[in-house]
C-alpha cells in the first residue's frame, strides 16, 4: 500500500524523499512561514544618463529606485494589504544597473541614499518584518576598474583558445548569441572575493543576500596553466554558497536566480525557477515536476509576471506549482532604461501602472 506512482507525481516524490533524506531539503514548518505568501519584487537602482549643466553635457547617476522608494512601495502595498514582501536590489552599488563593480569593495551608490540610505532601510524592513536581499554578482563581472582587485589575466574565465568567456544571451531580434561584455570569473577565484565582502556586508546586519548568477550560471574554466571543468566550478561554488549562508549566526537568508539543484541546500528563496516546459513544437507535455518536488520545503518563484507575454497564463502556472507571484519593477525615472541597448528590454517596469494589477493578483 505504500509505494510510489509510476507516473512523474511518483518519479517527484521519490526524488524529493531522497534530497529530504540525503538532507539537502528540510520541510518548513508553520514557524518558518507567514499566513500569507510571499510578494517578490525585483527593484534596479541607479543608471547612468546624461544631463546638460549651463549647456555642457555631464555623465550622471540617474535613480530608478532609492532606498526610501522602497519603504514608499511597501507603505502603499501594505495599506492594500499586501505585506509578505521581499525586495531585491539590483544595481544600488556603485555604478549602478550598467558598470557594476565586482563585489570586492562594498560602496552604495549615492544617488539611491548612499550607506545611511541603506541602513535605515534595513531597519526600516526589520521593524516590518520585510525581506531586504540586495543582489551580488560573483560569477560575471562587467565593470573593471584599477583597484577594484580583479585582474582578468589572472581571474577571468578562458576558452580553449585562450580568450576571454563571456555571457551571452539570446536575441530573437537578431537570431543569434548576443554578449553584453559581462566576463565570467573563474570560481577557483571566487573565495577571494565573496570572504572578504562577506564580513563588510555583515557589518550592516543585513536581514538576506541575493547571489543570483551563484544559482543559475556554472561555468568551466579552460585556461591552460589552471583548468577546471563544471564538477570543479561546481564544488566551488557550492563551497561559496556554504560560506555565505553559514558565515553570520543570525542566519542571513540566501536568495539564488535558476535554482540549480545543488544550491538548493543553501538557497532560502529561489527566483526564476522552470514552471513550464520550452512550449517547443516538439514537446509533447508540460508537467510541474519542480513545483513537486520544492512546494512546501523552500520558496520559489517563476519569471516575473510583467515580464511574460501572457499574465493570466503565468499567474495559472505559477498557481499550479505553488511557486509565489515576482514582479520587476522600478519607481521612477524608468524611460531611462530605453536608452541601453540591454535594458531596453524593461519597457513594462513602471510601479505605478502596475501597483493595482499587484495587489489584485
Amino acid at each position: 500500500t505504500d509505494y510510489y506512482t509510476c507516473d512523474y507525481v511518483g518519479m517527484a516524490k521519490a526524488y524529493r524523499t531522497y534530497l529530504e533524506e540525503s538532507g539537502v531539503l528540510t520541510r518548513l514548518t508553520a514557524e518558518d512561514v507567514k499566513e500569507d505568501i510571499p510578494l517578490y519584487i525585483n527593484t534596479f537602482g541607479s543608471t547612468s544618463t546624461t544631463k546638460k549643466i549651463l549647456s555642457i553635457p555631464v555623465n550622471t547617476m540617474a535613480p530608478l529606485t532609492s532606498f526610501e522608494d522602497v519603504q514608499t512601495m511597501y507603505n502603499e502595498l501594505s495599506a492594500e494589504g499586501v505585506k509578505n514582501i521581499n525586495f531585491i536590489l539590483t544595481g544600488y552599488t556603485d555604478g549602478g544597473l550598467d558598470d557594476t563593480q565586482y563585489p570586492n569593495k562594498l560602496k552604495w551608490e549615492k544617488s539611491v541614499g548612499g550607506k545611511k540610505g541603506f541602513e535605515e532601510l534595513v531597519e526600516f524592513a526589520k521593524e516590518n518584518d520585510i525581506g531586504i536581499f540586495p543582489d551580488f554578482d560573483f560569477a560575471f563581472i562587467s565593470g573593471n576598474s584599477l583597484f577594484d582587485g580583479v585582474t582578468l589575466k589572472k581571474h577571468a574565465v578562458k576558452t580553449i583558445d585562450d580568450r576571454y568567456s563571456s555571457k551571452k544571451e539570446y536575441s530573437a531580434t537578431k537570431q543569434t548569441y548576443m554578449s553584453f561584455f559581462e566576463l565570467c570569473i573563474s570560481p577557483a577565484y571566487m573565495s577571494r572575493f565573496y570572504e572578504k565582502f562577506t564580513d563588510k556586508y555583515l557589518k550592516y546586519e543585513p536581514i538576506g543576500i541575493s547571489v543570483s548568477t551563484l544559482g543559475d550560471s556554472l561555468n568551466s574554466d579552460f585556461d591552460e596553466d589552471e583548468p577546471y571543468n563544471r564538477e570543479d566550478a561546481k564544488g566551488f561554488t557550492t563551497k561559496a554558497l556554504e560560506y555565505i549562508s553559514g558565515k553570520d549566526e543570525t542566519a542571513l537568508q540566501v536568495m539564488v536566480s535558476g535554482g540549480n539543484a545543488f544550491t538548493w541546500q543553501y538557497a532560502d528563496h529561489i527566483l526564476g525557477a522552470a514552471l513550464d516546459s520550452s512550449r517547443y513544437i516538439k514537446a509533447s507535455y508540460s508537467v510541474p515536476f519542480v513545483g513537486v518536488v520544492l512546494h512546501g520545503y523552500t520558496n520559489f518563484t517563476g519569471t516575473p509576471l510583467n515580464m511574460e507575454g501572457d499574465v493570466n497564463y503565468a499567474k495559472l502556472k505559477a498557481i499550479e506549482t505553488g511557486a509565489s507571484f515576482y514582479f520587476t519593477l522600478s519607481y521612477q525615472n524608468t524611460q531611462k532604461l530605453k536608452e541601453d541597448e540591454f535594458f531596453s528590454k524593461y519597457y513594462s517596469v513602471r510601479y505605478d501602472i502596475w501597483f493595482d494589477d499587484v495587489v489584485e493578483i
